[in-house]
């Protein structure tokens, strides 16, 4: 716990696809910085809840237009954990929490991936409680991100990364 909580890995590219997948644990810290669960080591957050109204979202300062929203507040969740995934391609990322569609952002980013669960510089945007985080060089269909939230299968075809903090 504390401010600083994060996890450094070596930086993963985002190529022309790829999935973040983690389990959260709701509500989440309250911060005036917004939440971060991935984050680039010089641009982009790949999965990012705006402070002001916790919508959920991809934040791009690689180009300068901020905050791009997938019009899914996290507010209307219930408390306790919950399953997120970010499936990029084209130029968009889908977002599915507990396995259903909830919205999508008009953002891809192109940045690597370089942090966990914080903005790496002031500390100040901890998402929270995770566990099981898992970033793939693809996008990962509906149907996998279904039965990956049933099952809670294990590491598939194209796992780049599988962090477990239990």
């Amino acid at each position: 716990s504390g401010d600083l909580d994060r996890v450094a890995i070596t930086s993963i590219p985002c190529g022309s696809e790829y999935t973040i997948e983690a389990w959260f644990l709701y509500p989440q810290p309250n911060s005036v910085g917004g939440n971060t669960l991935i984050r680039g080591a010089s641009f982009d957050h790949q999965v990012y809840v705006q402070p002001s109204d916790k919508q959920l979202g991809v934040f791009d300062n690689q180009t300068g237009t901020l905050f791009r929203g997938s019009g899914f507040f996290m507010t209307s969740l219930s408390n306790g954990w919950h399953h997120l995934v970010a499936s990029a391609s084209g130029t968009s990322t889908r977002f599915y929490i507990d396995s259903g569609l909830v919205g999508t952002s008009p953002f891809k980013s192109s940045a690597q991936m370089s942090y966990i669960g914080n903005y790496q510089a002031t500390g100040q945007q901890q998402f929270g409680t995770v566990d099981e985080v898992r970033i793939y060089n693809r996008a990962l269909s509906a149907a996998e991100i279904t039965a990956r939230y049933n099952n809670n299968n294990p590491k598939v075809k194209g796992d780049l990364a599988d962090v477990r903090f239990t």
